[in-house]
């Protein structure tokens, strides 16, 4: 699979605030063929599933630095 990801700004850095950031995938239909349990690269008309997820810990800042807030579980 091939990824990018571009940061819009400076990631982790107080004096900004950050824009967002693309995520671009390509996956490999031969490492997909594995998992996909139909046939690969899919045929007109197929329809696939995915799921992506993005983590988020909540925190605090200390300093001039970003810190996880103890004892409290990520938001997915």
């Amino acid at each position: 699979m091939k990824t990018a990801v571009h940061i819009n700004n400076t990631m982790n850095e107080l004096s900004d605030t950050d824009l967002g950031w693309p995520l671009e995938v390509a996956p490999s239909w031969i490492d997909s063929a594995e998992y996909a349990n139909r046939s690969c690269p899919p045929h007109r008309g197929d329809q696939w599933r995915i799921n992506f997820s993005r983590v988020e810990w909540l925190h605090r800042i200390v300093g001039n630095t970003y810190q996880k807030t103890p004892n409290i579980s990520e938001d997915n």
